[in-house]
This record gives C-alpha cells, sequence and structure tokens, in this order.
C-alpha cells in the first residue's frame, strides 16, 4: 500500500493534527455526550464504581499492548520495514500475550474485587475490562499503521465508527436494559469488537501474518520502557481515586470523576498532536536545522494548548450545568487543575523528541519513577486530610516534577533552543486570565458569560506573535494621531 508523502511542515503536522484531533473528539466525545445519561440513571456511588472499572480498563489495555504502537510507527517509518511483515509479527507477540495475561486476569477477579473494594462485587465487571483488552490488540496495531501512512482521515472514520456503536449500545445498557455500570462495560466490549472487525484487513495487508524475531526484538527494545512509562503516567492519572475510595466515600469518588472527565476535554487536542506526532518527528529529524523547526513548532504547540486550557477551565461551570444534574455541579472546582495536569502532560511528550529519536526511551522510567513515587506519597499524605483538593495538587506537581526531569534529559540528548521567552510569557498569560476569571463578581449569568468571553478573546490578542505585532501599531499609530499636531487652516483670515 502506498503511503503518502512525508509531513515535514508546520501546515502538514497541523492538517494531520486536525483529523486526529476529529477523531479524539469524536472517540473521546461519547464519555462526554453520554455524561447526562449516566449521571441522571447512575447514583454518584456507582459512577464512582464505573470509574474505578473503566481506569482498571485503561490499565489492563496499556500493559497489554506493551506501547507496540509506537514501535510499529517507528519501524515503518525510521526503519523502512515492510508493514505487512512489522504488523505481522506484532500480532502474533501481542495476541499470545494478551490472551494468557487477559486469562490469569479473569480467574482472579473476585480476589482483584476484594483487594480493592474489600468484596467481590465488582469481579464481573473486572472480567469485562480485562475481555476488552483482547479485540484492543487489532484496533491497536492497525490505527498505529494508519498514523505511519498518515492516513488521518481514515483514522478519523474508524473513530466515528467507534462512536457511533459505543454511544447505541451504551444507551440500550443504561436506558433501555438498566444494566448500570456492566452495560457501560459491555457496550465497550462490543464496541471493541466491531471495529476490531472492521480493521482486520490493515492487519493482513493481502496475506497471512508474518514472523520476524529480529524485528520483535528491535521494536520490544523500543516498546517495553515506554510500558514502564504508561504505568507510570496510569498511576499519576488514577491512584488518586483509589485513594479517594479507601479514605473518602464513594460518592466523592463519583464527584472526582465527572470532574475529571470535564478537565479531561483538554485531553483531546493533547492527544491528537501526540497522535500525529511520531510520524512528523521522525520525518524532520534527519533534516538540516531539525532542532530549530522543532523548537518552532513546540513554541506554536504551547501557544495553541495553553488557549485551550484558558477555554475549558473559563467554562467549565457552565459545561457541568448543562451536563449534569445538580449533584455533580461541585465538580467544576476540579477542573483546572486536570487541565494543568493534561497541558503538562502534552509539554512533556512533545518535548521528549531526543529519546525517541536516539531510541534512548529506556531514560524517560527513571524521570516517570520518581514523579510517580512522588505522585503516591503526596496522595497517602494529602488525600486524607483535604480530600479531593489534595488529589488534584499531588497530580498537578507530580506532572510538574515528571515534566522537568523528562526535558532535562532529552535536553543531554540532543539540545533544542527552545524560545523559552515566548514560552514563558504564553502559560503566564493563560494562568492570569484563569486566576482573573476566578475574582469576577457574583452577577447574573450572561453577564458573566459575557466576562469569560471577553478573557478568553484578550488570549490571543496577548500570545500570538502576529496579533502583538498588530496591537503595537496600532497603539503606534493612535499615539502619532493624539500627539501630532492639528494641521493649520489652509486659508488665513483677511
Amino acid at each position: 500500500m502506498a503511503t503518502s508523502e512525508k509531513p515535514t511542515s508546520r501546515t502538514t503536522l497541523l492538517r494531520h493534527s486536525f483529523w486526529f484531533a476529529a477523531a479524539g473528539a469524536i472517540n473521546k466525545s461519547a464519555g462526554l455526550l453520554l455524561l447526562p445519561v449516566y449521571t441522571g440513571w447512575l447514583s454518584t456511588e456507582e459512577y464512582g464504581l464505573l470509574a474505578l472499572a473503566l481506569v482498571l480498563r485503561t490499565l489492563i489495555e496499556n500493559v497489554a499492548h506493551l506501547g507496540m504502537g509506537g514501535a510499529v510507527i517507528r519501524e515503518i517509518l525510521h526503519e523502512k520495514s515492510d508493514p505487512c511483515r512489522t504488523l505481522g509479527t506484532a500480532l502474533i507477540f501481542l495476541g499470545l500475550e494478551t490472551t494468557l495475561l487477559c486469562t490469569v486476569l479473569v480467574s482472579s477477579a473476585p480476589a482483584i474485587s476484594s483487594w480493592i473494594l474489600g468484596d467481590a462485587s465488582a469481579a464481573p465487571l473486572i472480567t469485562l475490562a480485562a475481555m476488552s483488552a483482547i479485540p484492543g490488540v487489532v484496533v491497536a496495531l492497525a490505527l498505529a499503521r494508519l498514523r505511519a501512512e498518515h492516513r488521518a482521515r481514515d483514522f478519523a472514520l474508524g473513530s466515528i465508527f467507534q462512536f457511533a456503536s459505543s454511544a447505541v449500545f451504551g444507551v440500550v445498557a443504561v436506558v433501555v436494559l438498566e444494566r448500570g455500570a456492566m452495560g457501560v462495560l459491555e457496550a465497550g466490549l462490543s464496541a471493541n469488537i466491531l471495529l476490531a472487525g472492521l480493521l482486520w484487513p490493515l492487519i493482513r495487508g493481502g496475506g497471512k501474518p508474518a514472523w520476524d524475531s529480529h524485528l520483535l526484538r528491535r521494536m520490544l527494545r523500543f516498546s517495553l520502557p515506554l510500558v514502564g512509562t504508561m504505568l507510570v503516567a496510569h498511576v499519576m492519572t488514577s491512584s488518586d481515586r483509589f485513594f479517594l475510595a479507601n479514605f473518602a466515600t464513594m460518592a466523592e469518588v463519583g464527584l472526582y470523576a465527572v470532574g475529571y472527565q470535564l478537565g479531561m476535554a483538554m485531553n483531546l487536542p493533547v492527544q491528537a498532536v501526540q497522535w500525529a506526532w511520531p510520524a512528523c518527528l521522525f520525518s524532520l529529524a534527519s533534516e538540516r536545522g531539525a532542532q530549530e523547526k522543532l523548537a518552532g513548532l513546540v513554541r506554536d504547540y504551547t501557544v495553541a494548548m495553553a488557549g485551550m486550557a484558558v477555554a475549558v477551565c473559563l467554562f467549565a461551570e457552565e459545561l457541568l450545568w448543562a451536563l449534569t444534574p445538580a449533584s455533580y455541579h461541585a465538580a467544576s472546582a476540579i477542573v483546572p487543575g486536570v487541565v494543568a495536569a493534561c497541558f503538562l502532560n502534552g509539554w512533556r511528550h512533545m518535548s521528549n523528541s531526543a529519546l525517541a529519536v536516539r531510541n534512548r526511551t529506556y531514560l524517560a522510567l527513571p524521570c516517570g519513577l520518581v514523579a510517580a513515587g512522588l505522585n503516591l506519597v503526596l496522595n497517602a499524605w494529602w488525600i486524607p486530610q483535604h480530600g479531593w483538593r489534595g488529589a488534584i495538587a499531588a497530580t498537578v506537581i507530580s506532572y510538574g516534577v515528571w515534566t522537568a526531569l523528562q526535558f532535562a534529559a532529552n535536553q543531554r540528548v540532543w539540545r533544542i533552543p527552545y524560545p523559552w521567552k515566548s514560552i514563558l510569557w504564553t502559560v503566564g498569560t493563560g494562568i492570569s486570565l484563569v486566576l482573573l476569571a476566578q475574582t469576577m463578581p457574583d452577577v447574573a449569568w450572561p453577564w458573566r458569560l459575557a466576562g469569560k468571553v471577553g478573557l478568553l478573546t484578550l488570549f490571543p490578542l496577548l500570545t500570538v506573535p502576529r496579533s502583538l505585532t498588530w496591537l503595537a501599531r496600532r497603539l503606534h499609530a493612535w499615539t502619532d494621531r493624539e500627539q501630532k499636531p492639528a494641521p493649520s487652516p489652509a486659508w488665513k483670515s483677511p
């Protein structure tokens, strides 16, 4: 299958990121669009239990798939390996490994449930969470091929299919069949199976899956350190839910999960660029002046993501009013911390160029382990005293430490001259606007909404270089007009 032209420009990265953003928005919006359904039909306690089950499902998928998607992209683009042989090797290995892992988890589901909740009531949820990883192998590898071949539009179409099937199955399971949290996980499993069947031809590539031990060793050398990094990210993203379940009520877990899910709207644009970034990075790394080009892209990324972060923080309260019952509205206070963590995580990923290009991903693991250890310590220290506020503080601080440590490791391997003055100005402007919104007077909601729109409008005017240039010219012209003396009349009185 012929691949399209390699993306080497800002425009191409933007175009592919748009399609990946559409794919992520369509796929992830199922959770947001169905939030009124789930919060309307599930109590805060039931929603808390569902949140724990979804966290386990993500953890199982990350461990089972071993980060092989990124290794497939690197193998096809950077090593120029045959796509069919690469995918076949990955499929055979992951198929056997995931099946074995899921068999162990299903047989241990009652014990895992008792360890987390103190009883075996969640064992069926854990079983469904584990089973979703098996069709997920085909989905992960097929989507990796689409990313490697720059077929972002096809990627989006697959996400549309997954969204539609998840939404339909979810509504039927929760509203019609009244299956509760079980119904949500059953809907996800069904959608995964259908999408795997749709994407299966991409794995086969017109022939039987082939095996290559040399390819497997090289891919595992790249991907296995990423598993540790993904587990670290999972600990930092999800461990707070388990601490809250033990030191607070399940209702507080449900409230925290709703606020977290709304804050994760920030992850849609962040993840969109992350999906488009590897193909662009590996193509750009061999060009002349790659460091300067990468620095420019990261600067533009910072401006775009900071603007998205400001928007989500400003309008979180209004979104919760529109999507959830009154019992969930207090979750708006959780959103800014989640948005900050997503922003830091995205910036960490974008600045990870050196370790990915030089195949030194193993250096990222110690940085993540330090951050994860700090996160666990802060959660254990602050959550019993401060509840969800302690959880948010621990999350933001640990992500900041992780980003700083991994950035330092990348700069030692391959120095990139980032424009720090512009980046820090952008971040500081965004934080200032969000804090300014907190000081707005308690007025009628139309006036409050208009004020937030005004604050959001200020962000691009203050951060985008062309906007600053335009503002400077307008101010200069206005100053000249004020200081210029009035013209004398063309005639003189007698």
